[in-house]
């Protein structure tokens, strides 16, 4: 589970990041273009392309959120179930409310 949040956390920062930039750049577009206007008002075309670029952020994050969470919660059948973990070494995880719970490896 923590690999997991910590790979959404990486994934969100590298997305935030790009768009930092990204709003960067048309900001310094923005103030050179009011320069060259003589005008104090921004344009609306800017503002529109912001609300895109939120509502496109939003999404990916909502899509990421919702795809581990569907990754991550197989249906149990049993109690005791014998899944293939990591590398393809089988894997016994006890299931706890109808989802996966503790793993562990198999043996004695």
């Amino acid at each position: 589970m923590t690999e997991g949040l910590l790979l959404l956390v990486a994934v969100a920062s590298v997305v935030g990041i790009f768009f930092l930039g990204m709003f960067t750049v048309l900001a310094r577009r923005e103030r050179r273009a009011v320069r060259k206007m003589q005008a104090a008002r921004l344009s609306t075309r800017a503002g529109g392309q912001l609300r895109v670029a939120g509502v496109v952020l939003i999404g990916v994050v909502i899509l990421v959120a919702s795809s581990y969470a569907l990754w991550r919660s197989r249906a149990c059948t049993g109690r005791i179930v014998a899944i293939a973990g990591p590398g393809g070494v089988p894997t016994e995880c006890v299931c706890d409310g109808g989802r996966l719970g503790t793993c562990f490896p198999s043996g004695p």
